[in-house]
């Protein structure tokens, strides 16, 4: 057999996407999951490896929270291999994530792909339903797209009673179909002889931040510059390291980290070429220790961060366990350490 029919590079993929929103001030922050668990690589042998992962998508992303993610590799093949992985990024934010007014026009024909509109919150307990005058409940109506519909605004007021005056606090939002949203433009009520109220002066809106997003920033750990960040360890397991994109505000958790190549069942970074290596044979059907822990969102990021689009692709590699195959992947010079572990641990042919 020769050298190239070793070889047996084998390729998958598995991509992750983390959404969060916040809009002006407000820490409302949600998320969707937009990854497909993983893609199968193939090769004409019928020998090939994929990453198992444990994630549980988020219904909300708050800055300093993080997101379980669990990452290994899976051998499905039917001979050893050693293996590697690296990973990808991809930020997109958007151009403007100022919430803004509107009384319906800009949210004409639009779908929740085009704009975000910021949610309502219920008064707490011990509110109760405020009464409009004779004019009746501002509205704003909206014909058509997703937003279509009549947002009707719900005030809940709270009085407090001090010797001869009573006082009001108030709180709003916009109804509609069962679901508030924020409102805004506002300033007060007025109360008249009936206890009823009006709006004081203001014009009530909507709020809606548009979700059109700057060019994407991509990082491929492994191509040049290579990205090789500080791993600072958290605790006995966890090893924290900022993400190759936003500016140090996302943080990626690993486990099982090493330092020594000849540890087993440890994953080695290689900062001379941005992959992380096994540093044991893995059998087939075996899987290998975790390597990703979680991704998080860290306090530190501010609103330019609202409705953020983050990919965390993980790549894994599998090849053949003989002695020759390694130099593909390390050749004289790279990481000789690394090479040599990882050689003593496989037959030359």
């Amino acid at each position: 057999m020769n050298k190239n029919r070793k070889k047996k590079v084998l390729a998958l993929a598995s991509a992750f996407a983390l959404a969060a929103i916040a809009a002006a001030t407000f820490a409302w922050f949600a998320s969707e999951d937009q990854k497909t668990n993983h893609f199968e690589g193939q090769i004409a042998t019928g020998k090939d490896i994929e990453v198992v992962e444990t994630f549980e998508p988020p219904t909300e992303w708050d800055p300093g929270s993080e997101v379980n993610k669990d990452v290994a590799i899976q051998n499905i093949g039917e001979y050893k291999t050693l293996t590697r992985v690296s990973l990808a990024e991809s930020l997109k934010l958007l151009k403007d994530y100022q919430a803004k007014p509107t009384t319906g026009a800009e949210l004409e024909g639009k779908t929740s792909k085009d704009v975000y509109v910021l949610p309502g919150t219920d008064a707490p307990a011990g509110f109760t339903d405020s009464t409009f005058d004779s004019t009746g409940a501002p509205k704003i109506t909206i014909a058509a797209g997703d937003f279509a519909g009549t947002y009707t605004l719900k005030v809940k007021e709270k009085a407090e009673t001090v010797g001869t005056k009573t006082t009001y606090t108030y709180r709003y939002a916009f109804e509609k179909g069962g679901s508030l949203y924020y409102a805004s433009g506002i300033d007060g009520f007025v109360r008249n002889a009936t206890n009823q109220i009006s709006v004081k002066s203001g014009t009530p809106a909507l709020s809606y931040v548009s979700l059109e997003y700057k060019a994407a920033e991509e990082k491929q750990w492994t191509q040049a510059p290579v990205y090789a960040p500080t791993f600072t360890q958290d605790g006995t397991l966890i090893w924290n390291a900022p993400a190759a994109t936003g500016s140090g505000n996302i943080q990626i958790s690993f486990n099982n980290i090493t330092t020594d190549p000849k540890v087993a069942d440890k994953w080695y970074f290689n900062a001379a070429d941005g992959y992380f290596y096994y540093t044991s044979v893995l059998d087939p059907g075996a899987n290998t220790s975790q390597l990703m822990d979680a991704v998080k969102l860290l306090g530190s990021a501010g609103n330019e961060y609202s409705k953020l689009s983050y990919d965390l692709t993980v790549k894994g590699q599998g090849i053949a366990a003989y002695k020759d195959a390694v130099d593909d992947w390390l050749p004289a010079g790279v990481n000789d350490a690394l090479a040599t572990a990882l050689k003593a641990l496989v037959p030359a042919k």
